[in-house]
């Protein structure tokens, strides 16, 4: 029997007994019911009650559809609102930007998809080889994994250590492990590719893949402010929770070139990285000058540089020039802002994905 008490750390029979630890959310909900209602007011309460925006630039706004949604998971729910409009769920800019799109051609497709909290993987392209130098036949099934905006992923593990499949007949098919590292990840999703050897000429389609793919990424990000960043003998130090950012500047009145040194501190207990996988989760931080006129800004025009990295700490350097139109001027008339992940997490997506067609 355990025994779990949120927030309060005991001490029981000489063991400590904690809260769990921290994880990724158990994913957005939505609940809308309407016999006619438009595509558009259907996302714009999308958007209300999740926050997250569809871009609906090539969606028929006006088109009238019936929907029932109750406390239904994000991604279940953009699929029913996808399937009752008659579009599709795409991704664009690297998987950052969810969209619907209809009208023309353009019709709703069922997709063999899976959901797992913020998670979504589903299959996206199958491709059958036949090799006739060694007889060997293959087939590779794509699938992508997706998660909800917000959510941040930076490495996934590959996914045919731990699936298995079975074909229309019932059989059993073999996927095979290519032996590879973690996949770096960033935006919002990531391609895998399972490899499926022993495919029979009478299979039709794969009846059920299912498996897990472990992921390294965080719930979320945090975003620091460090007020009139002027040149200090001391570093600046702020914490959020438990990440703390240093930061260190040489910015001077009249200088065209200003250079902000950044060190990064996470909580020890994280996931392992490997040596080369440790710069993953720094690939999506960002680092610029807003002004204190609450109108300017300047991007690290200047380029950064990663002096060094580890899976709890890192230290990177940021340079500002003179952008157009926009000088750097005075330190006291910027505020630095550097946006980085919050604690590291690792968890496993459970997929079972039905029914997928044979090429």
């Amino acid at each position: 029997m355990s025994l779990r008490f949120v927030g309060l750390c005991l001490v029981f029979g000489g063991i400590a007994l904690a809260a769990d630890p921290p994880g990724f959310p158990p994913g957005k909900t939505f609940t809308f019911k309407s016999a006619t209602a438009t595509l558009g007011a259907v996302l714009d309460e999308l958007t209300k009650q999740t926050n997250v925006e569809i871009d609906r630039s090539e969606a028929e706004n006006d088109r009238a559809m019936k929907i029932d949604c109750e406390k239904m998971p994000f991604w279940d729910a953009l699929e029913r609102i996808a399937r009752e409009s008659d579009h599709r769920i795409a991704f664009s800019e690297g998987g950052q930007k969810l969209q619907l799109r209809g009208g023309g051609e353009i019709v709703y497709r069922e997709t063999p998809m899976s959901v797992d909290r913020v998670f979504r993987v589903s299959a996206r392209r199958m491709q059958a080889t036949a090799n006739f130098e060694d007889d060997r036949s293959y087939v590779d099934v794509q699938l992508n994994l997706n998660w909800e905006p917000g959510i941040s992923v930076f490495l996934v593990d590959q996914p045919g250590r731990s699936a298995t499949a079975k074909d229309s007949a019932d059989q059993d098919i073999r996927v095979t492990d290519d032996g590879g590292g973690r996949i770096p990840a960033s935006g919002n999703g990531v391609e895998m590719t399972l490899r499926l050897t022993g495919v029979t000429r009478a299979a039709r389609s794969i009846k059920l893949l299912e498996g897990k793919v472990g992921v390294i990424g965080a719930a979320g990000t945090l975003e620091f402010k460090f007020p009139k960043p002027v040149q200090t003998a001391e570093p600046r130090s702020e914490k959020q929770g438990d990440v703390t950012v240093g930061l260190r500047t040489d910015f001077k009145a009249g200088s065209d070139l200003w250079t902000a040194r950044v060190e990064f501190e996470y909580p020890a207990g994280g996931p392992a990285l490997e040596s080369y996988e440790s710069a993953a989760w720094l690939i999506e931080n960002k680092a610029w000058l807003a002004g204190v006129d609450g109108k300017s800004r300047i991007d690290n025009n200047g380029g950064y540089e990663v002096i060094s990295q580890g899976d709890r700490k890192a230290i990177v350097i940021y340079r500002f020039t003179d952008d157009a139109g926009q000088k750097l001027g005075k330190p006291e008339d910027w505020t630095f802002h550097v946006r980085t992940p919050t604690r590291l997490l690792t968890t496993d997506v459970r997929f079972r994905l039905e029914n997928i067609p044979l090429p």
